[in-house]
């Protein structure tokens, strides 16, 4: 089972090729019950938090698809993959809490979500970050 947060990342994005519901929706309660409850205690957000983390909606998209219940474009399953190979690809906690910044920005922002590609939003919110540290580093 997953030991960090990126390797439950990785495990959601892995999940993608599966074909056997059982064993994806076991993978996805441990994942829950594991790696998502210790970011939970690292960073206390919620049962929100939980039920709309990346991951999880990778893995709600995987299971909507092998049960077939699509009704509309589910464009979150997209972004949430895209968080989930940022959060994989993660040298650190500050990479992964800027996923989590931009993720929350972006389900917050209603319309603009499913117009918005998530790794753009995210390559916005670091070179922002990054000049507000560079700016203020010239004020001091």
């Amino acid at each position: 089972m997953a030991k960090t947060i990126q390797d439950a990342a990785q495990m959601a994005i892995d999940v993608q090729d599966a074909s056997n519901l059982s064993g994806v929706v076991l993978s996805f309660g441990r994942l829950l019950t594991e790696a998502i409850r210790d970011e939970m205690d690292r960073l206390p957000r919620g049962t929100n938090f939980r039920n709309n983390h990346p991951i999880a909606v990778a893995f709600a998209d995987k299971i909507v698809s092998l049960t077939r219940c699509y009704d509309q474009d589910f464009t979150a399953g997209t972004h949430a993959l895209h968080a989930c190979e940022a959060i994989a690809a993660a040298a650190d906690f500050a990479e992964v809490d800027a996923v989590y910044a931009v993720w929350d920005h972006l389900q917050e922002s209603g319309p603009l979500w499913d117009a918005m590609h998530f790794r753009t939003a995210l390559a916005a919110y670091k070179h922002e970050q990054a000049a507000s540290s560079t700016d203020a580093q010239e004020v001091l």
